[in-house]
């Protein structure tokens, strides 16, 4: 029993809910990296490429009012977001680094694991249900307006994806490597979040948390242009 159990537990995804964001009032109108991501990541071209795909069709979720293309917009970030692992190779190669990959299941913000497995979700199980949320008074402005403390107001209701639950999670293949609170605590954060936030914006923060790993993991230097 003691030998299954040492086995089971080499098997979980470690997760520490202490790196989450922690999420104020206030969002970017721009889904962008900034200038020291993207400068960092230019050696990495393919993350680069992947990251940017990722928030250019958050972007175009939050705008679209088209139900169908709305679903098929998130199945793409969350593809594209998925696919960030799986160049990381390629550029450290092509780059020489002998590093292995950072994997998300490497990684410890649940928030990155969550988002990997709604891309699994989507594509093994089916689609996400959207909703919206009532309309909520927001700060809104650049990346440099958000870190200004400056910015205008705006209302807005944000789309969530209804479906998500522990049922649906348990669905998963990958379910089985996370402990059933971990997949409670990391579900529940996530629902609250996204009715406050948007799903949109929970990914967009996935991918800057990813790419920060990324560019501190592999020690890439600012490029300048």
């Amino acid at each position: 029993m003691h030998l299954t159990l040492v086995g089971i537990y080499k098997d979980m995804n470690k997760l520490d809910f202490r790196q989450l964001p922690v999420l104020n009032n206030k969002r970017p109108w721009l889904c962008q990296l900034g200038d020291k991501r993207t400068n960092s990541l230019k050696t990495f071209g393919h993350v680069f490429e992947r990251a940017n795909c990722v928030l250019h069709f958050t972007a175009k979720f939050h705008s679209e009012n088209n139900e169908i293309i709305k679903k098929g917009l998130l199945r793409a970030a969350v593809s594209e977001f998925g696919s960030i692992e799986e160049v990381i190779k390629i550029d450290s190669d092509i780059n020489n680094i002998s590093l292995p990959p950072l994997l998300i299941i490497k990684t410890e913000n649940p928030l990155l694991h969550i988002v990997k497995q709604l891309r699994n979700y989507n594509i093994h199980l089916g689609s996400s249900v959207i909703d919206y949320t009532e309309e909520t008074i927001r700060t809104f402005g650049t990346l440099d307006n958000i870190n200004n403390g400056t910015g205008y107001e705006y209302e807005d209701n944000e789309a969530i994806i209804k479906n998500l639950d522990i049922i649906e999670f348990n669905k998963l293949k990958d379910a089985k490597h996370y402990t059933n609170q971990d997949k409670l605590d990391i579900i529940d954060w996530f629902n609250k979040n996204q009715i406050k936030w948007g799903v949109d914006h929970l990914i967009y923060l996935a991918t800057l948390d990813y790419c920060d790993r990324i560019i501190t993991y592999y020690s890439l230097t600012l490029v300048s242009d």
